[in-house]
């Protein structure tokens, strides 16, 4: 007998870790409508669901659309993504970024770019990976082309696996202090001869303030 789309990714992923996405807070951009097609479907273990685009969207480099996995306060050593899709040989995302949170902040990680016909075909299912390799509490898929399905115009992704495992969270980073001769109490001495200087070719800045 036929068999669904579930029952073959379940056979390639087959003795392969827990998705540590299912541990994140999904949400997904204005490409998306969550109340037909909820971003919990991309981790939820049944590869028969889907997050489905809205009919016509054409994410771009100038309005990307994004799908975010927050793990909150627990960091992960990410070693890669894994996105199942049907007939992505035809349809499906095509260029993007894969981003990550550092100190709060939206990092690019790398560039990714998938291979699709257009090309219509009826028995058809893809799993594409992104390398990781990193210490983060947070993901970012930046969409920024798309083939759209010749009938529905849209795409869609059945699940969004993550591997990787539990790690410590990076050490925050600290200001550069400033060295100095004489001291600060050259500002406060009641000395006018005496004058507080900063080290030399030192300037500061956001990253590394005085």
């Amino acid at each position: 007998g036929s068999r669904g789309l579930g029952d073959v990714y379940k056979r390639q992923l087959e003795e392969k870790p827990e998705n540590l996405a299912a541990a994140a807070e999904t949400s997904v951009s204005y490409a998306f409508d969550p109340v037909y097609y909820a971003a919990a479907n991309l981790t939820d273990g049944d590869y028969d669901t889907k997050l489905t685009s809205k009919e016509g969207v054409q994410p771009s480099e100038q309005e990307p659309a994004y799908i975010s996995f927050d793990f909150g306060g627990d960091y992960y050593q990410i070693d890669a993504l894994e996105l199942a899709t049907a007939y992505a040989r035809y349809c499906g995302i095509l260029t993007g970024e894969l981003q990550y949170l550092e100190y709060g902040a939206w990092k690019t990680l790398k560039p990714f770019s998938f291979t699709r016909s257009g090309i219509a075909a009826t028995d058809d299912y893809e799993i594409d990976q992104i390398a990781a390799g990193v210490v983060t509490n947070g993901l970012r898929l930046k969409i920024t082309s798309v083939i759209l399905d010749q009938t529905y115009h849209n795409f869609s992704i059945n699940e969004i696996t993550v591997r990787g495992s539990r790690a410590e969270a990076p050490p925050q980073p600290r200001p550069v202090e400033c060295q100095t001769e004489p001291g600060f109490e050259a500002l406060t001495d009641g000395d006018a001869g005496t004058v507080w200087t900063s080290p030399f070719a030192e300037i500061p800045s956001t990253q590394a303030p005085h």
